[in-house]
């Protein structure tokens, strides 16, 4: 199924798949099975604004809930990618003229 925004909107992923996300990597770092091993979040290439900042947006997410960081601590942790994140927006016509960053919905 394709997904088609109603006009130029973009935003986070919502709280199910924050929960799945976390839960499922959670159950990964705790498994003995995977003790040797390293778990590898990655991102697509298409889209790359939108990917990255989503995929950010639920590493983000975990380091809030799981590892108890602050939104300032896990933003920090992508730095070097912070001039590719695309900024989310809601679904009005014309220009946006707010910025809603990764931090902002952290």
């Amino acid at each position: 199924m394709t997904y088609f925004p109603f006009n130029k909107d973009f935003g986070p992923l919502n709280l199910a798949m924050v929960h799945r996300y976390s839960r499922e990597l959670a159950r990964l770092l705790r498994d003995q099975n995977y003790q040797e091993n390293r778990v590898f979040h990655y991102c697509s290439s298409n889209n790359p604004g939108d990917r990255m900042v989503n995929g950010a947006f639920l590493m983000g997410a975990f380091m809030i809930i799981i590892l108890k960081m602050t939104a300032d601590q896990a933003y920090e942790k992508f730095k070097p990618y912070h001039q590719l994140f695309k900024h989310y927006r809601d679904a009005s016509k014309g220009d946006c003229f707010y910025n809603c960053t990764l931090l902002h919905v952290l």
